[in-house]
């Protein structure tokens, strides 16, 4: 067997005799794409017919193609990024207005927000500096998180569980500055 190529091996035990095995391997800095192994059978033909290929090594080619139409990694597993996304190594499925993530989560960015990983609600809460928080109690002035006039109390909201880990953008930090002014 005799498949040159400058970023691929092959090794075979018998060359190209009946009974020879053959086990393909890539460069460093390279993954093998296909099946690694082949057998020369009694017919004097390869029990594979296409030879793998090596790829460089990247979050989008270090797994193993389990369809014509996957296009990217998620980890190890394939999928076609036109119906799926990878959110920190978990696949999610992409829907209209869905094709975004937040940690693990796939988010709806029109009523959704991120804040450090915590997904929440645009129409109830916000994000300051560390904290998701609750809209109609509290504020955020210049990355400062404040009671509202009227606002609960900071007990009376933990027992609602509007307190979380997040972090604010600069985006929304602008607004409220252009707000304040």
């Amino acid at each position: 067997m005799s498949q040159v190529s400058p970023n691929r091996r092959v090794s075979c035990t018998r060359g190209s005799q009946v009974g020879s095995k053959c086990r393909f391997s890539c460069t460093i800095g390279r993954k093998l794409v296909g099946f690694p192994n082949f057998n020369c059978q009694s017919t004097g033909r390869w029990d594979k017919t296409q030879t793998p290929t090596c790829r460089v090594v990247s979050s989008s080619t270090s797994c193993r193609k389990q369809a014509t139409s996957h296009n990217r990694c998620c980890g190890r597993t394939s999928y076609s990024s036109r119906f799926q996304m990878c959110c920190a190594g978990r696949l999610r499925r992409k829907s209209r207005g869905v094709n975004t993530c937040c940690g693990t989560s796939s988010i709806r960015l029109a009523t959704q927000g991120c804040c450090r990983n915590v997904v929440f609600t645009k129409s109830r809460q916000g994000c300051c500096r560390a904290s998701v928080f609750n809209l109609s109690t509290h504020q955020c002035r210049r990355s400062v998180l404040s009671v509202r006039p009227g606002g609960a109390s900071e007990e009376e909201e933990e027992e609602e569980g509007g307190v979380g880990e997040s972090t604010q953008t600069n985006q929304e930090e602008e607004e409220e500055e252009e707000e304040e002014e």
